[in-house]
C-alpha cells in the first residue's frame, strides 16, 4: 500500500496569477485584452518548468515520477500527470508536483520523519522560484525585458530573488 499523500499546503497557481493580472489589467488597460486572452495554464505550466530549471541550477534533481515507500515509481498522482518531480538526497523518493485547473499541488511519501523536513524545504524553494517566474512572466507581458541581477541563493537558509525590468526599447 503507498503511503504517498497531497499535501496540505497547495499553492494556488492560478489564484497568485489572476492577483498579478488583475493588478497589471487596473495599472496598464490596454494590456487588458492581451491578458484576457491568456491561456492561463500554458503561463503557469511555463513558470513551473523555468521553476524546475532554477532549482536543478542549485542542485536538485528533476525527474518524471516519485516513488512510493518500497521504491515502486509513479507518474501520475490522484489521477493527474506528475510534470516533474524534485529529488534530493534527503528525499530519494521525490516531492511530486501536478497541476490541473491552474492548481498547483503537491505529492509526496511522508513516512519517515526526517523527509517532511526536506518535504518543507523543497515545498518552499519551489513555491519561490515558481513565484518569480510567475512575476517576470506578468513583467513580460507588459513589454518588459527582464535581466536577473543575482542568482537563486541556497544553502545558507535564505532565499533570494532580484530581478530588474526594463522597458523593452529603452
Amino acid at each position: 500500500m503507498s503511503k504517498i499523500v497531497w499535501m496540505n499546503a497547495q499553492l494556488s497557481a492560478t489564484e497568485n496569477m489572476n492577483e498579478m493580472l488583475n493588478e497589471l489589467r487596473l495599472k496598464d488597460p490596454k494590456f487588458a485584452k492581451i491578458i484576457e486572452d491568456l491561456e492561463l495554464d500554458d503561463v503557469i505550466e511555463e513558470c513551473i518548468q523555468g521553476a524546475f530549471k532554477t532549482l536543478e541550477s542549485q542542485g536538485v534533481e528533476i525527474t518524471d515520477h516519485i516513488c512510493d515507500f518500497g521504491r515502486n515509481e509513479t507518474k501520475s498522482f490522484g489521477g493527474q500527470k506528475i510534470i516533474g518531480a524534485l529529488k534530493t538526497s534527503k528525499l530519494p523518493n521525490g516531492l511530486g508536483i501536478t497541476m490541473k485547473n491552474g492548481v498547483v499541488r503537491f505529492a509526496a511519501d511522508e513516512y519517515r520523519s526526517e523527509w517532511k523536513e526536506e518535504i518543507m524545504r523543497l515545498k518552499k524553494m519551489f513555491t519561490d522560484a515558481y513565484l518569480l517566474e510567475a512575476a517576470k512572466a506578468a513583467l513580460e507581458i507588459l513589454g518588459y525585458r527582464i535581466e536577473p541581477t543575482e542568482k537563486y541563493s541556497i544553502g545558507d537558509g535564505r532565499q533570494s530573488f532580484n530581478v530588474v525590468g526594463m522597458k523593452a526599447g529603452e
